[in-house]
């Protein structure tokens, strides 16, 4: 998430210090670079949790002032196998939009600028 809303520079300093404390993983760049992209336009990031079955993690940015990104707002949601028992992604997805906007403008963010 923070990827996808760095600067160029930021964004090259975050992925040399994850290549340089996991040396033994590979990154795909191009792939990482569509990932990143899709969540800037986006604005959000919708996934299956890569820790627990059944569950979908939602991520949200929070800028600062100067339009950095500097947190993410992010929330699980159960996915039911039945599935009228499941959220309304969008619904999550604009909730949590609009906090994350709210605690941006608390912290000098200025949507307009």
């Amino acid at each position: 998430m923070l990827l996808a809303f760095a600067s160029y520079d930021n964004r090259e300093r975050m992925l040399k210090a994850y290549q340089e404390n996991h040396p033994d993983l590979s990154l795909d760049l191009m792939a990482l670079r569509n990932i990143w992209l899709r969540v800037k336009e986006q604005g959000h990031e919708a996934m299956p949790s890569p820790v627990l079955a059944g569950v979908y993690d939602i991520g949200v940015p929070i800028f600062d002032y100067y339009h950095n990104a500097v947190a993410v707002l992010l929330t699980s949601i159960l996915m039911y196998r039945d599935e009228s028992r499941n959220a309304d992604f969008e619904h999550v997805i604009n909730k949590l939009k609009e906090t994350s906007l709210h605690i941006s403008q608390k912290m000098g963010f200025d949507e307009e600028a």
